[in-house]
């Protein structure tokens, strides 16, 4: 048996390494955002790295068509996928996640469009990849992280930024610097600390 971690293991671990990532795209023919394939891959890559997760995308039906868009009637070619991701972690098991795309376009570029919104979509849904949100950190977050860091020994001022640059991945000058969602994690880590610390305390 193989002393390293399953697939499924290293992509939960993943996802504790994860934060957001903005939709900072704008479609401009139908005005909504999104985020970029590129944001994406800037944000998961080194994670998936670290963990030593490697996705292999095998398409499995794939189907052409002639179509025309928008009021001037423009011809393009749509490209629809099915996609399916092929998750390798280092124990050598693979878990496996199918993906539906289209893509369009008046040159050749339909098939690659449909296989970049494909990874886009499935580095999302199986990392549960939320959006950024820059919401400020409420009252109510506030007290609680004061609260659990007295209830979790960390008294010293900068002790409790320190952690909490530690959960959030970057420098704080001040708890206050904190988003809503980067409180969220904060909390969540000292509730974690504080509960392992009860379970391996000598009853």
């Amino acid at each position: 048996m193989s002393d390293m971690p399953t697939v499924v293991a290293c992509i939960a671990n993943a996802m504790q390494d994860l934060r957001s990532v903005e939709k900072s795209g704008v479609n401009q023919q139908q005005g909504y955002a999104f985020r970029k394939t590129d944001d994406v891959l800037t944000a998961v890559a080194p994670v998936l790295r670290r963990h030593r997760l490697v996705v292999v995308p095998v398409v499995e039906d794939v189907s052409y068509a002639e179509v025309e868009i928008g009021a001037k009637r423009t011809p393009m070619i749509s490209v629809r996928l099915l996609t399916r991701f092929d998750w390798y972690g280092p124990n050598g098991d693979m878990i496996s996640a199918r993906v539906a795309s289209e893509g369009q376009d008046s040159a050749d570029k339909a098939a690659a469009k449909a296989s970049t919104v494909a990874l886009r979509t499935v580095l999302v849904q199986v990392l549960a990849l939320p959006t950024a949100d820059s919401a400020a950190l409420s009252p109510g977050q506030l007290k609680a992280i004061q609260t659990l860091m007295r209830e979790a020994g960390i008294t010293e001022r900068e002790d409790r930024l320190a952690f909490a640059s530690e959960v959030v991945g970057r420098e704080l000058d001040s708890s206050k610097d904190l988003t809503g969602a980067e409180a969220s994690e904060v909390i969540a880590a000292l509730k974690a600390g504080i509960d392992e610390a009860k379970e391996e305390a000598p009853a």
